[in-house]
């Protein structure tokens, strides 16, 4: 595995002259931006090359796949002791209200928090525009799904959904400020914080408050506290290991500097979200929470291992090949390296998920869910290309193709969608 994860990293070492060149071509900071920090001027991480690069990268892999790797292990305990305690309506009503919080936590930035991660220069003021952007949107976000909630769960087709949409709306303020602390800690390549946020709030806000609220009774409930404490220990953890003094205040400039890059990457966020959430929406809308619970459940059991090496190469991949934006042959070559390392680690997986489905339901989630072995079977089919997915998304982000990449995302949601209605009919 570590050789396979050289290789794609082996882009990064090569033509360290047409970097500089790159990084040259656009110029230093003005000196009243007062850049202070490597996030500000990556010409300062660069001195040391492209190799020091690589390095950087490669300790990066390395901390996200350990974190990952006991990540996954907790989330297999935790679902296999909360589908013990809860039914698949309770798991169903929260996978309808999350469609909804999952769409609007992806407004809540703009896409000026990527921004951070994309642009070749930075400076405070940028820092300071995306906090202020970010809180703002989520601020009305929150009041929006507030008092339109009863809608939304009309349009989801699941009444019980309301209270929790209204409860999981407080999360968009918190959920912004975390997103921006987590961009600032990619493009300074700090992922062993990222790490470590992300598995103590996972670990605490489903093992310790979620586990002990279901076995409580609590229903449902002990989801949305877990998904709520989760995220509220995690933005604490991202803005303490920041190591920028974050203010507030907004520049016109530089919202706009952001916004270039953010507009397209919001708009790719949401068509890319419509294509992997579509088929969630048309499961609740016409089948009802429970059948939704079941779906959901097969899907969660498919992603464990898909995402465990999707989301590190995509963390890893987009600050780093966002510094190659301009080598379209070393793009090329990162592409090819991270789809044949998804292949040599996914496809056996999804084979043996496919043999192994009622063995791992059973196991997992006990004989109640035996529906879910079928789903997960198909489901499994397609681990290597939801995985590859995620690589071939971070190298268009990086590249700044995000137009381009929004319109194939408006595709692939239409056909979703289409294709599950098409199959509700059958």
């Amino acid at each position: 595995m570590t050789k396979a994860a050289s290789a794609i990293l082996n882009t990064v070492r090569t033509s360290t002259c047409e970097l500089c060149c790159i990084h040259c071509s656009h110029g230093c900071l003005r000196a009243a931006d007062h850049p202070s920090h490597p996030a500000m001027h990556p010409d300062s991480e660069n001195k040391a090359g492209r190799p020091e690069l690589a390095k950087q990268a490669m300790g990066g892999f390395m901390w996200l796949s350990a974190a990952n790797g006991v990540r996954a292990v907790l989330k297999v305990a935790f679902l296999a002791i909360l589908a013990r305690l809860l039914t698949p309506a309770e798991f169903g009503v929260l996978g309808a209200a999350m469609v909804v919080v999952w769409l609007s936590m992806l407004i809540t930035t703009l896409g000026v928090g990527p921004a951070l991660v994309q642009r070749r220069t930075l400076a405070e003021r940028h820092i300071a525009t995306a906090l202020v952007t970010s809180i703002a949107l989520g601020a009305t976000l929150a009041i929006v799904v507030w008092q339109s909630a009863p809608v939304l769960g009309g349009l989801l087709g699941v009444e019980e959904a309301i209270p929790l949409l209204r409860v999981l709306a407080l999360a968009f303020p918190i959920g912004s400020l975390a997103t921006v602390a987590e961009c600032l800690l990619q493009r300074n390549m700090r992922f062993r914080a990222i790490a470590t946020a992300e598995l103590i709030s996972y670990a605490v806000g489903y093992g310790a408050v979620g586990v002990t609220l279901a076995w409580m009774d609590y229903g449902v409930w002990a989801l949305v506290a877990a998904e709520m404490s989760k995220l509220a220990i995690k933005s604490v953890a991202m803005l303490f290991a920041v190591p920028e003094s974050l203010r507030f205040r907004f520049d016109t400039r530089a919202f706009a500097e952001l916004f270039h890059f953010g507009s397209g990457y919001t708009i790719t966020s949401i068509t890319t979200y419509l294509a992997m959430q579509g088929d969630k929406f048309v499961t609740a809308r016409f089948l009802g929470a429970a059948s939704l619970g079941i779906y959901a459940r097969a899907y969660e059991l498919m992603m464990v291992p898909a995402q465990a090496l999707g989301v590190i190469l995509e963390k890893v991949l987009f600050p780093t090949l966002s510094r190659l934006q301009g080598d379209l042959a070393g793009l090329r070559t990162g592409y090819r390296r991270g789809m044949a390392l998804v292949a040599l680690l996914v496809m056996p997986i999804s084979m043996l998920t496919i043999i192994l489905a009622p063995e791992i339901v059973r196991v997992m989630l006990g004989d109640q869910w035996s529906q879910v072995v079928l789903p997960l079977r198909i489901l499994a089919v397609a681990m290597y290309f939801r995985v590859g997915y995620m690589v071939g998304q971070s190298v268009a982000n990086a590249a700044g193709a995000v137009l381009r990449l929004s319109a194939r995302n408006s595709i692939y949601a239409v056909l979703v969608v289409a294709g599950g209605l098409d199959g509700y009919r059958l």
